[in-house]
């Protein structure tokens, strides 16, 4: 099992868009059934790499389809051995 940080980006022509967005990218990661955790400058993940994956590939697939024009998104994988 990994932690994923991850951090979504999205650029619209009206800011205020941009909220709503950044909730469509989490709701896409509540439907994933992984554990999270929301934070101020990310979100935290739990769960195998491919998951985490396939995941941020969802989530942008999910954006790409909006209104924007500019999106980005940086995940950090973190994995701990005993």
């Amino acid at each position: 099992m990994v932690r994923a940080d991850l951090r979504v980006l999205p650029c619209t022509r009206n800011k205020e868009e941009v909220i709503k967005l950044v909730d469509k990218a989490i709701s896409v990661i509540e439907r994933s059934g992984l554990p999270y955790e929301v934070t101020p400058t990310c979100t935290l993940i739990r769960g195998e790499l491919s998951q985490i994956l396939s995941l941020a590939k969802a989530i942008h697939e999910e954006l790409i389809k909006e209104e924007i024009t500019f999106l980005a998104w940086e995940l950090r994988i973190l994995e701990f051995k005993d």
